[in-house]
Formats: C-alpha cells, structure tokens, sequence
C-alpha cells in the first residue's frame, strides 16, 4: 500500500509540475512604460502608456493600447501614436488585421469629427515586417500606428482601408492618436487644438494566430509618443511586463495536484 501511495504522490507532484509550467502561457499580458517627454517645451511632462495583449477563440489577438498620462496634451508629443513589439519565435505566417476599435467607454475627442461612430479601421495600420532597424526608425519589426512615421505606414496598411471615417486624412499628424485622461490643454499648439483623438483607449485585433501561439513569445514592446522617432521631437518609451492571467483550467489543474500531494503524504503519515 505505501508503495501505491508513494506512485500516486509522484504522479501528482507530476500534474503540479508540468501544470505550473503551463501557467507560463497566460492568456492575458500587460505591458506598462513611463518616462519624461524628449520635447524640450514639455520636459516636466511624464508620459505613461500601457498595452494589454489577450487571446481570443485561440485565433486572434486582442490589444487594448492606452494612453494613461495625466497631463493636459499641448503639443504632438503628447498624443500616443503608436505601438511597436517583437515575437520570437517569427511566425511562419503573418497576422491579419481585424478590427480597430475605441474601447467600450472611451469616445473620439475633438472639434472637426462630429459622427458618432467607434470603427477606427480607417485610422488605424499594422505591419508586421519593419524589421526593427534602430533607433531612428522602426524600433521593432510589429507596430500599430495612427501615423505614418514618414511612410513607414500607408494607407495600405490600415485595417481597413475601407472604412475611412468621412472628411478625415488618415495617418495624418497626430490626428485620431491617444489623447490622455485629461483633454487638450486651452494652451495646446494650433495642430493638436484643430485635430480628432481618441480618449484614451483603442482595441486592435489582429487574427491567424499560430495554434502554439503563446503570449510569453511577444517582447520588447515599446510606446511611441508624437509623430517621429528622433528624440526631441517624440518620445520612445520602453515597456514593462507588469502583470499576467493564466488560464482559469490551469489554476484549477495545479490546485487540484498539491491538494492530491496534501492528501496523500496526510494520510502516510497517519499510517505510519
């Protein structure tokens, strides 16, 4: 009997092993970055930004991308343009574009947009083929975009060049990028005061996720702030895994074996 015991201990000290390693593969990650503006008019501003990356139906890819600053924007450096981050290993096929959102209680900000839709399809591109060529450019081979970084997205890399919103200029300036939790300060530039935002969250949604996608492959994710990569005129902040979600099934799955491992080694011990 104890040697049956001994069997089961293991098998169950087993589940709780490869178990905690499945919690590695969450289905939720957060990425969050905060640094001070590069802009010299706007060196006591701190700009914070967070993306959470989610997996949807095991095929697509949800991001939430937000502009979480608390500081009144005045200027293009103040408006969170653009998202970039890497996954290793490459897939062996590229994502496709979805759908490109404001989020649920979020709203488009401004005084030329007067529609009441929350489709930003049109306004909105990915690529996922930049390659990642220094700091002067594309930091990473993904990005997301309100704007075209001087031609690095066009307008055939909208999510839906389709569904351009009526009388506006897509990846144009900062127009339709993340305006902070506050509001256009009354002293913004002329540019910011006469263009559309989004406050504050977007969610983009990318499919033909791999079946052995995991989000532990994606890293190096970086928050872009304005309309250029060249310190001084935007701001390039790092982003930091801040937290993650495993799967409901696998918290389960390791309670239930150190509850088993528990049992087990109780009821030896009585033995004895």
């Amino acid at each position: 009997m104890k040697k049956f015991a001994s069997v089961y201990v293991a098998l169950a000290v087993s589940i709780v092993v490869l178990n905690s390693r499945a919690v590695a593969s969450p289905t939720s990650v957060t990425f969050t970055g905060g640094a001070p503006s590069t802009v010299k008019s706007e060196k006591s501003v701190f700009l914070k930004a967070s993306a959470t990356f989610t997996i949807s139906n095991s095929e697509y890819l949800v991001i939430d991308l937000s502009n979480i600053s608390t500081n009144a924007a005045k200027v293009d450096g103040d408006i969170l343009t653009a998202m970039f981050f890497d996954i290793a290993p490459t897939l062996a096929n590229p994502l496709v574009t979805s759908s490109a959102t404001v989020a649920p209680g979020n709203d488009i900000f401004g005084p030329m947009y007067f529609g009441n839709d929350t489709i930003v399809s049109g306004q909105w591109a990915y690529r996922g083929d930049l390659g990642g060529r220094g700091s002067q450019n594309a930091p990473e081979p993904y990005g997301i975009s309100s704007t075209s970084f001087k031609k690095y997205f066009n307008l055939g890399d909208l999510f839906n060049d389709h569904q351009i919103l009526n009388g506006t200029k897509p990846l144009n300036g900062v127009g339709f990028g993340l305006l902070d939790t506050v509001a256009v300060s009354p002293n913004a530039a002329s540019d910011v005061q006469k263009a559309d935002f989004i406050q504050n969250t977007i969610q983009l949604v990318l499919n033909d996720l791999p079946v052995n996608f995991s989000l532990t492959d994606i890293s190096d994710v970086s928050f872009e702030f304005g309309t250029s990569f060249k310190s001084g005129s935007g701001t390039t902040i790092p982003g930091v895994l801040v937290g993650s979600i495993p799967e409901p099934s696998t918290i389960m799955l390791v309670a239930a074996g150190l509850l088993g491992v528990f049992t087990l080694i109780r009821s030896r011990a009585r033995s004895r």
